[in-house]
């Protein structure tokens, strides 16, 4: 299956700036300063990286609207742990601080942890 209509690398940039205007988020570069990237081939969901900011989705395995929303926010918060500390490489670690992060913004939006 090709890419789904909707998502595009303008319908990502719209949910990354509905996201930060919540916390943990709210400090986060302006969307004009982040690359988004939609790819059919890619060997994994989503994928953020630093300098420069960049997020990925693979609509291989992001097919619906629910699915983009889970791997943006899942890469938003790998963003907001680069932030927290850019010269550390914890940002790509799904730990601890990652597990607290994850809880606070399914809490928020009312979310399962365990799709995040």
């Amino acid at each position: 299956m090709k890419a789904q209509g909707f998502i595009t690398r303008n319908f990502i940039e719209h949910l990354y700036n509905t996201f930060r205007i919540h916390k943990p988020f709210q400090d986060f570069p302006d969307s004009i300063d982040v690359e988004f990237e939609v790819v059919y081939h890619h060997d994994c969901i989503g994928e953020y990286t630093p300098e420069p900011h960049r997020i990925l989705v693979s609509t291989k395995y992001c097919k619906t609207l629910e699915a983009v929303i889970y791997t943006v926010l899942h890469e938003m918060i790998h963003m907001r742990m680069y932030l927290d500390n850019p010269k550390s490489e914890e940002y790509v670690e799904h730990n601890k601080k990652f597990d607290a992060y994850n809880k606070q913004v399914c809490a928020m939006y009312f979310l399962d942890p365990q799709e995040l």
